[in-house]
């Protein structure tokens, strides 16, 4: 059996290639408010690639890739299922855990729980997981600023 590994190396090179078909994929999307969720979490991954550690650097990666499916055309459909509401509602739980008494999101999460938001509201079970994953995000950042 073969035994893969993936080092912080491996999530580099990853990230480099996610970084070239995200730029392309920019230019070519027309919608600025996709732009804009494109870029937030562009910047997110450039904050956890900089916070470093295991975690941080696989959130990073998976930023990079939400940051490409926001600027890909989409096509909306008919919702979500119960499993992915149920997943979504226990990570906003987990996100207010993080938070403790503060009401006030930070300047750089707000964006992307905008992004989680329209993710969600896209109705089908990609962009369901794809908000799920934003919202983990934004929890591993917030964990990252605690630290």
């Amino acid at each position: 059996m073969i035994e893969f590994t993936c080092n912080e190396g491996t999530k580099r090179a990853q990230l480099d290639n996610l970084t070239l078909a995200y730029s392309g994929a920019y230019r070519r999307c027309t919608d600025p408010h996709a732009r804009r969720m494109g870029s937030a979490l562009r910047s997110a991954s450039s904050q956890l690639w900089t916070a470093g550690g295991p975690e941080n650097v696989a959130a990073s990666v998976r930023a990079a890739q939400l940051a490409m499916l926001a600027v890909q055309p989409v096509k909306l459909s008919c919702g979500t299922n119960a499993y992915l509401r149920e997943a979504r509602s226990d990570v906003n739980g987990a996100i207010g855990y993080e938070m403790g008494d503060s009401d006030e999101l930070a300047e750089d999460i707000r964006p992307l729980d905008e992004v989680a938001e329209v993710f969600w509201y896209r109705g089908d079970d990609k962009h369901g997981r794809a908000a799920i994953a934003v919202l983990c995000i934004i929890e591993r950042l917030l964990a990252a600023e605690v630290q």
